[in-house]
């Protein structure tokens, strides 16, 4: 095979894998999918140097499931982001309480499920803090696209490394322990949630999981490997499955940016969200933009304002006043005009209409410290992790102070696995929230406050727990 055969071929292979299960690997990281690729392929009988074409055209003997599963990573633990777990029991399932219909079933999804720890941590919390629907109204569905994890899952059997950061009391409530000193769920537990092999890209609601019915969702540290096409694919998936008002819950580090259908919340130092209906969305601002990226000046506001979801901007400025009936004076778009309506195209997941509105600003104005952080959340939407690092580096040298431009950039190198990087950064995080308020609001944040942060920052140092 020719070094350009050798290109072709792989760039086809990244091709497949997106289109299939949306993992993504930029040309950046064409080097790393190559290594996988040479160490996984052997392993499996298939000669890299040999015609596979068979490979790309189909699934032979079983081939490209296996590939697909050596790619996952499944990297998990009880109860993992513990506050995640606290809004589910101080929040979450209370209200569940209240607004599931008496004799009818609470319904969870865990999808990426991996080996099954979030499942049974789910499982567990169901148990111990609504025993109303324990254990004949809940149900627990949880799917991967590895077959060889939900065997491992089934199973119900942990090493210590799983437990790290389970409290003895849940050990002793929930486990036992075999010979050979590993843990072995309780089997009430292992009866209540059921597996299901399951690709999040194929736009299908896995079995036994009907349309509406679902009232949480635990996706965690899926999103950080798909394209942004198979997460908006996804996340209508998600949608499809939710009851109105059901819950989200992504990965820390992963970027997911509140749109019509989505409200962001947050309780005890997480953010989840709720789905909810469809929003009417401006089409005439950016019939506007349209004109603005032609060269014309000839610009009126438009007559219907969304607000953002969760914008504090002022109002959106009217036009002048004409003397003239049924006459609007042209008006050039402020730069306040912009800012405000590319957050609300952001909310709306209109990622390509705020780009253009951004680029549109940073034209006008150079030194803008909001325009470059909120180009940083396009980016970064868009997997394009190097332009949203660029477009974070450019707000702080503008702002050294803007903490929430810190905090991306943490997560930005907690994504890429620099997990020194960001435990430095979140401690930098940390001096710059110690001269700060509690209810004090921070630059940026839609009115997140610094004790919010604070809490949220103090959890991811304990979960890394990687001296710096």
């Amino acid at each position: 095979m020719t070094s350009m055969d050798h290109q072709s071929w792989l760039r086809t292979m990244r091709g497949r894998l997106e289109a299939e299960c949306g993992f993504v690997f930029p040309d950046s990281q064409l080097p790393i999918l190559e290594a996988k690729l040479n160490r996984i392929l052997p392993s499996l009988g298939v000669d890299v140097t040999d015609n596979i074409q068979h490979l790309l055209n189909g699934n032979h003997n079983g081939i490209w499931t296996k590939l697909v599963s050596a790619l996952t990573v499944g990297e998990t633990y009880f109860m993992r982001n513990q506050a995640q777990f606290e809004a589910l029991r101080s929040l979450v399932l209370p209200g569940m309480i209240h607004t599931i219909p008496p004799g009818s079933p609470l319904v969870f999804w865990s999808a990426g499920c991996a080996s099954g720890e979030e499942a049974y941590s789910i499982a567990m919390c169901v148990k111990k803090y609504a025993p109303a629907f324990w254990p004949n109204r809940v149900r627990i569905i949880a799917t991967d696209i590895n077959p060889n994890f939900l065997t491992r899952a089934k199973l119900g059997r942990y090493s210590n490394w799983s437990l790290r950061h389970l409290e003895t009391r849940w050990r002793q409530d929930f486990f036992t322990q075999d010979r050979d000193k590993h843990w072995i769920i309780d089997n009430q537990l292992t009866q209540t949630v059921q597996f299901r092999h399951h690709n999040l890209v194929s736009s299908k609601l896995p079995d036994h999981i009907e349309k509406n019915s679902v009232a949480v969702i635990f996706c965690r540290n899926v999103f950080i490997y798909l394209s942004p096409g198979a997460i908006q694919k996804v996340l209508d998936l998600f949608a499809s499955a939710l009851q109105t008002g059901g819950i989200l819950f992504l990965g820390h580090a992963e970027s997911f940016v509140a749109t019509q259908n989505w409200q962001a919340d947050y309780h005890h130092g997480t953010f989840f969200f709720r789905y909810q209906e469809n929003r009417t969305s401006d089409t005439n601002f950016n019939n506007k933009l349209q004109s603005e990226k032609l060269g014309t000046t000839n610009l009126s506001y438009p007559t219907h304002h969304p607000e953002p979801l969760q914008s504090k901007r002022p109002p959106w400025p009217k036009s002048p006043a004409s003397s003239l009936p049924n006459h609007t004076p042209p008006v050039q778009i402020t730069i306040d005009a912009l800012l405000h309506q590319a957050r609300i195209f952001i909310n709306q997941g209109r990622l390509e209409d705020a780009d253009n509105c951004l680029k549109i600003l940073l034209r006008q104005d150079k030194v803008s410290t909001e325009g470059y952080f909120l180009s940083a959340l396009v980016y970064d939407q868009r997997k394009d992790w190097s332009s949203a690092r660029h477009a974070l580096k450019n707000a702080i040298f503008l702002d050294k102070r803007l903490v929430l431009g810190h905090y991306l950039l943490a997560t930005l190198d907690e994504r890429e696995g620099a997990i020194a990087s960001a435990l430095k950064r979140y401690h930098t995080i940390k001096k710059l929230l110690g001269e700060l308020d509690d209810r004090s609001p921070l630059p940026l944040g839609d009115g997140l406050t610094a004790g919010r942060l604070r809490e949220l920052i103090a959890m991811r140092i304990t979960e890394l727990s990687v001296p710096i």
